[in-house]
């Protein structure tokens, strides 16, 4: 899929905290966070979305029927009712999203309303993660360790876990039925979104659970720089790490005769603004040095992967076949924005280097035994990736469900972002869809791992990866 997933969510979730003073004021005397748009502007607002979609989402009625999909708009519609900010606006009109069921439909609050808030906002000063139906704190970002990591939290301002949690999934991006996608996209952007729900109040009362005990806890809330300092001094290890320095980088392990590629987009424009890096210099001189090492057994890494370019895709397929195969079939838009139909709706068109039909291997491709690392946050063109890899049974798939649909995706062939006339709610709508399988394969999923591992709080914790742990002990046992 050409330009999925990078320039999406990460674009302003980038919380790299990295402003500078004049655009601090400009935000400040752009942005009016209490200022309410009136029921007409609202209406206007969301009749603007819908069109959109209308005219151009390609798979608007792929998961649910034509009068579901109106029935929501309509019921919406017909709900606005009283004036609102922009952030409520936004919490409201993203309930579509479930709707809908496309990952590439994205709703965001306007650009110069995040960057306000990323500057003069206040946030909870923790980082949460969910499992099931509870919330964790893995990072206590405040000079206060009554909370501590692990402890799990029971509510946050008298909403319940369970209820913040449901709220949050119902407004995530997914494809289909996928489920691992949203909850990756929460967990990994947890602060943010719970501030898009629920604003940016001055303290957290928390009632959380320590060794079986509960006990309630208030904090004041943070500006990011302060949550930043908190996790640098509490967490230096670990923030190094997560913010690496390479898109792309190799591993090799002689003793098992095993390569490691962690592969962590396939946007080319990232590679060269975040990470410095050529891709198709990296993997051309990667696989020359597996070669050189003698290796056998090669890891690609893509959890959290959120797609990018097909051309980058298909180097990478090209060096791991050795033969001919296929990566998508067909591509299209809106032929007919009326229809009901997903036939009648849609027309093929071609694009060029989209990555349709048969490819050749290199000369040179690895032959040995390849393993594939996925979770919900492998999406687009990475889930793609997977797709081919599966529909060929070429790799053992270690970790979740990979976010996506392994049939049928949308996406952009190039990057449109639309904001909303009154409150300038940014949106994204699919224009294209391209099938990676035939048609009537479609479930409405992901490809599914062959070993199934989910990281728990405590590995979370405690910094390990049992994803990575299981391949390599495949690996040491396949040796013996």
């Amino acid at each position: 899929m050409p330009l999925f997933m990078n320039r999406s969510i990460i674009f302003f979730f980038a919380l790299s905290f990295l402003f500078f003073a004049s655009a601090v004021q400009a935000q400040k005397d752009l942005y009016n966070p209490s200022k309410y748009y009136s029921i007409e502007e609202l209406k206007e607002d969301f009749s603007f979305f819908r069109g959109k979609l209308e005219k151009y989402h390609p798979n608007l009625y792929l998961y649910s029927s034509k009068q579901t999909v109106d029935s929501a708009f309509d019921y919406l519609y017909h709900s606005v009712d009283t004036a609102m900010t922009d952030l409520e606006f936004y919490q409201f009109i993203s309930q579509i999203i479930s709707v809908i069921k496309d990952g590439h439909n994205m709703v965001l609050p306007s650009k110069i309303s995040i960057d306000y808030y990323n500057q003069n906002g206040l946030f909870l000063p923790y980082t949460i993660y969910s499992v099931g139906e509870k919330l964790y704190c893995t990072k206590n970002c405040t000079a206060n360790n009554s909370i501590k990591d692990g402890n799990e939290i029971l509510s946050i301002n008298g909403i319940t876990s369970k209820e913040i949690i449901s709220t949050m999934l119902n407004r995530q991006l997914r494809d289909g039925y996928n489920e691992t996608y949203p909850r990756w996209i929460m967990n990994t952007y947890f602060r943010g979104y719970y501030s898009f729900i629920y604003g940016h109040p001055s303290q957290f009362t928390i009632a959380y659970k320590e060794k079986d005990v509960e006990k309630i806890f208030t904090t004041n809330a943070l500006l990011l720089d302060s949550i930043r300092y908190y996790r640098k001094e509490k967490y230096p290890v670990t923030s190094a790490n997560d913010i690496s320095s390479k898109g792309i980088s190799l591993v090799i392990r002689k003793e098992i005769a095993t390569a490691t590629i962690t592969i962590k987009s396939f946007d080319n424009s990232t590679y060269k603004k975040e990470y410095k890096q050529s891709y198709t210099k990296e993997i051309r001189n990667y696989f020359k040095t597996i070669r050189q090492n003698n290796i056998h057994h090669l890891v690609i890494d893509i959890r959290g992967n959120q797609g990018g370019n097909p051309v980058y895709i298909r180097q990478l397929l090209t060096r791991l076949f050795n033969h001919r195969f296929v990566m998508a079939i067909q591509a299209g838009k809106v032929k007919n924005p009326g229809a009901s139909e997903w036939t009648d709706r849609n027309k093929k068109k071609h694009f060029p280097r989209y990555a349709i039909g048969k490819f050749s291997p290199k000369k040179k491709a690895f032959t040995g035994k390849l393993y594939v690392l996925i979770n919900g946050g492998t999406y687009s063109a990475a889930g793609q990736f997977s797709s081919v890899i599966e529909k060929y049974s070429r790799g053992i798939f270690i970790g979740e469900e990979a976010g996506g649909n392994k049939a049928i995706i949308g996406g952009f062939f190039f990057p449109r972002k639309t904001s909303l006339p009154h409150t300038g709610i940014e949106i994204s709508p699919a224009r294209l869809y391209t099938f990676y399988r035939e048609p009537n394969t479609n479930n409405g999923h992901g490809v599914y791992p062959t070993y199934t591992i989910v990281p728990s709080i405590q590995d979370i914790g405690e910094g390990r990866d049992p994803v990575m742990e299981l391949a390599l002990n495949l690996i040491s046992i396949s040796k013996k």
